[in-house]
């Protein structure tokens, strides 16, 4: 079953955080750092958006919305392919147990 929605609204926000400070991805993932002066610093990204008209494709006339907020941080597989680890995903209480179906 697939999935169909729109990210509207979205407000991206940015920090560098000393590479200390940053929790240890699960492997094989790494944190992707950049030097800043002597320290490596990774970067952490708090992303708020609203999810509007989320649909299964085999129910398209029953649609969801609702605002999300996602902690992320940049990473790199074993090949050095950057992505990003979603630490956390907040949604309101009574998406939960739709997620889980």
């Amino acid at each position: 079953m697939g999935f169909e929605t729109l990210l509207v609204d979205a407000l991206y926000v940015n920090w560098a955080v000393p590479r200390a400070e940053l929790p240890e991805p699960p492997s094989p993932l790494a944190l992707d750092c950049a030097i800043d002066g002597d320290a490596a610093c990774g970067f952490v990204t708090l992303v708020l958006f609203r999810q509007r008209g989320l649909r299964a494709t085999q129910l398209p006339f029953v649609r969801l919305e609702f605002p999300q907020c996602n902690l992320r941080l940049p990473v790199r597989d074993a090949d050095r392919v950057a992505s990003v680890w979603l630490v956390r995903q907040l949604v309101p209480a009574w998406v939960v147990p739709l997620g889980r179906l």
